[in-house]
């Protein structure tokens, strides 16, 4: 059974400009500096979405897609809702690249 981006997951790039030299194919771009304060508006739409994975360069314990999984969590959590779920991409963009950046199906690289 194949996942379908939009209903099974969703992918948020966190980054701010630099999503616009490669990014996951499917993913939105949120800009990690204005994620908290859009939360309000966005939870009642991206919770729809069971997994909600977020992404910034690298993804390391202080990044900016850890930051941004962990304040969707909180979110979801202050909310009471249980059917979705917040996490971080691995490596980030950086990890996606090099395992998957060459596959046109699964990348944008728009330079």
């Amino acid at each position: 059974m194949t996942k379908q981006a939009g209903v099974d997951f969703l992918i948020v790039d966190l980054r701010r400009i630099d999503w616009e030299n490669a990014c996951v194919r499917t993913s939105i771009n949120l800009p990690a500096q204005s994620l908290y304060q859009s939360l309000p508006a966005l939870l009642p739409v991206l919770s729809k979405v069971p997994l909600v994975i977020f992404y910034c360069q690298s993804c390391s314990t202080i990044s900016r897609g850890a930051r941004g999984a962990s304040q969707y969590q909180d979110a979801l959590d202050a909310a009471g809702i249980t059917t979705s779920h917040g996490r971080i991409l691995t490596g980030g963009i950086k990890g996606w690249i090099a395992d998957y950046g060459e596959d046109e199906t699964l990348t944008v690289k728009l330079k």
